[in-house]
């Protein structure tokens, strides 16, 4: 039996960082244990704010990876250039403009969003196209596996659908782009790029052999704009760990045995980042005697405008920035509980995974019916209480200290933890798709 040939397509790959990265250097890993070689198609300069040369290491040596011109501004330039249009309001939902003033702002967020739609990294398409039509015809590729977002990224699976029908397409969504990031995230979300989405993404999921989302609720939303398409088509496929990351983890306590808690992750000011303030808020209102014993730790970028409010706290907050996950571990060894916070019900947020393989137990800000809240429970990986609840989350800490000043020993789910393990969520995804089945 021929090997099958997948071309993953990222925008998103080393030497960017970030856990949507750490998903496709995954793929390329795990694939070819499965009869599969596995292509790299990305940008040939990632205009991403995170460099991990660490994740970079871990792709194979035998990994193919070709890069298209993406002709892009820095990132920081475009942040900076973007938030300033806007005014740093976001938009309240898709059907409203960013807010800002008039005269240049106005003209400057209207030529943007017309011309920079869906998304910036728009201007990538074009050269990917054709990269892609060049790949696959040299390289025989009989699977496409497609990252998404950007959700320009679409129009790439379209285009290889429509010159390669024999071509295996997977949509592979790390978020669910319609009823969650344009109305979440989207700070030039209008109602035109709602009607554009909303083609788009018709076009792209009745031309794909699979679509996949990383959460059941995600997955169910898609899904249901699209009742006439086949229930096979639809697949949860989850983020997940490295376990080889952490098989030398060795947990231990600070040296002054202050608790500490830990944030894994990038920080936003924008309405899904909320409960953290909301747990920062709850520390500080504790009683002296409590607050001072606890030690709030951020490892991972923090943006701009959310760097004010982890300031000038009434407890010990530390901001390491940003470092790989390997550099990470002296820091993750020694905390306590690790912490994940949503205000989506619908999202579970990959550093939950990395805290997974870590062992540690885990303090979630979301709510507990939620994607979240369902995975800790079938983990029994750690509490979660809804992040509105300022009694609840004051009252999960008072807990948290008693169990440490107790020695309460620690007993997740094992077994239901190493479902999530990178090896065995590609092993299932392969079965579910027949992928390492091609004939010559």
């Amino acid at each position: 039996m021929a090997r099958e040939r997948v071309l993953i397509i990222t925008y998103l790959f080393p030497p960017s960082g970030g856990v949507g990265v750490q998903r496709f250097v995954s793929y390329a890993r795990y694939l070819p244990r499965h009869n599969c070689d596995a292509l790299v198609l990305t940008v040939r300069n990632s205009v991403t704010p995170l460099r991990d040369y660490d994740l970079a290491r871990r792709v194979p040596a035998e990994t193919k990876v070709y890069r298209a011109f993406n002709p892009e501004v820095p990132y920081d330039l475009r942040d900076r250039f973007w938030k300033r249009v806007i005014a740093r309001q976001p938009a309240a939902s898709p059907s409203s403009a960013p807010a800002g003033g008039g005269g240049w702002k106005a003209i400057a967020r209207h030529v943007i969003q017309r011309v920079f739609n869906p998304d910036v990294q728009v201007v990538w398409v074009p050269f990917a196209i054709r990269a892609a039509r060049r790949i696959i015809r040299r390289e025989r590729i009989t699977t496409v596996l497609l990252n998404v977002p950007p959700y320009s990224g679409l129009n790439i699976g379209i285009a290889v659908k429509r010159h390669f029908p024999a071509v295996r397409l997977i949509l592979d969504f790390r978020d669910e782009w319609i009823e969650n990031y344009l109305r979440e995230f989207d700070t030039a979300a209008t109602d035109q790029k709602l009607q554009l989405a909303r083609k788009l993404e018709r076009s792209a999921v009745e031309c794909a052999d699979f679509v996949t989302m990383v959460t059941r609720s995600q997955l169910a939303q898609i899904r249901g704009r699209y009742p006439e398409q086949l229930d096979e088509k639809f697949v949860y496929a989850p983020n997940g760990f490295d376990p080889d990351v952490y098989e030398n983890f060795h947990a231990r306590r600070s040296a002054d045995s202050r608790m500490v808690v830990t944030y894994f992750g990038t920080v936003y000011l924008n309405p899904a980042y909320q409960p953290i303030f909301k747990y920062l808020d709850a520390v500080d209102g504790l009683p002296e005697h409590l607050r001072s014993r606890i030690e709030t730790r951020f490892i991972g970028r923090v943006s701009r405008e959310a760097a004010e409010y982890l300031q000038s706290r009434r407890h010990n907050v530390r901001q390491l920035g940003f470092m790989s996950r390997e550099a990470a571990i002296p820091y993750l060894e020694e905390t306590d509980y690790n912490m994940v916070p949503s205000a989506n019900p619908t999202t579970h947020a990959g550093k939950l995974f990395d805290y997974l393989g870590m062992g540690k137990p885990i303090l979630a800000l979301s709510a507990p019916d939620g994607e979240i809240g369902q995975l800790i429970s079938e983990t029994s990986s750690g509490w979660c209480v809804d992040p509105d609840d300022a009694p609840g989350i004051s009252a999960l800490l008072i807990f948290a200290m008693e169990r440490l000043d107790q020695n309460c020993e620690w007993h997740p789910n094992r077994d239901a933890i190493r479902q999530y393990e990178w090896p065995n969520l590609v092993a299932r995804m392969v079965e579910r798709m027949g992928l390492g089945a091609a004939t010559p």
